[in-house]
């Protein structure tokens, strides 16, 4: 199974490094793509990522020129990764990603932290939503979400990756076991590797076309 990632901001490096890990453990192949914004490069090859870059970040201040530079990307993504025939895409809130996928008719699972986001593309053509469990699901269903869409997972984004890093975690005091950095990794990359073989075993019941359409 191929699992295609995009790393739209330096962060999602960090929180997606210790998830790759553990498809790759787990046999997948996994497709990373990232952006040419911050430091997402710079961190990607200084964790050791074979990663593609595609499409660039821009400063608009127009939501009009915003949308068209993620429309941009998505049609930049979509035609990269139309040859590599990934089975899943899986992002943390990369709009590029969502579109291009959908365009693709390749499941979806986007990840955010924040219910109040703009967060409609993500809730209307994502497969599925991962979200922190301090989130609160009525607030996401206001927001138009299909709670039938959201799976939570325990923790916050940033415990998934702090729990590799010793020397932050006893300087500020914290002590493993008390905090959910191991326990959010490990049922975060669980629900993310159950969507994975959903959508190989059920890609139809997901609304969505099989990658042998795909031309």
């Amino acid at each position: 199974m191929k699992v295609w990632i995009d790393l739209d901001n330096s962060p999602h490096v960090l929180f997606f490094v210790p998830i790759i890990r553990a498809l790759e453990r787990d046999g997948m192949e996994v497709l990373v793509t990232a952006r040419d914004f911050s430091q997402t490069q710079e961190l990607a090859m200084a964790q050791g990522l074979d990663f593609e870059t595609i499409g660039e970040h821009r400063t608009h201040h127009h939501f009009a020129t915003r949308v068209v530079g993620t429309v941009r990307r998505a049609g930049q993504l979509a035609n990269y990764v139309r040859k590599k025939r990934p089975d899943v895409a899986i992002s943390h809130g990369s709009r590029g990603l969502v579109l291009a996928a959908w365009m693709l008719g390749i499941p979806s699972m986007t990840l955010y932290d924040y219910e109040f986001i703009s967060s409609r593309v993500f809730n209307q053509l994502s497969s599925r939503i991962l979200a922190p469990s301090v989130v609160n699901p009525e607030t996401l269903r206001q927001r138009g979400l299909d709670l039938h869409k959201f799976t939570p997972y325990p923790g916050l984004k940033e415990e998934v990756y702090v729990y590799d890093l010793p020397h932050l975690v006893l300087r500020r005091g914290f002590q493993r076991g008390r905090y959910h950095g191991s326990r959010g990794r490990v049922v975060g990359c669980r629900r993310i590797q159950h969507f994975c073989g959903e959508a190989w075993e059920c890609g139809p019941g997901l609304g969505l076309k099989r990658k042998a359409e795909i031309d």
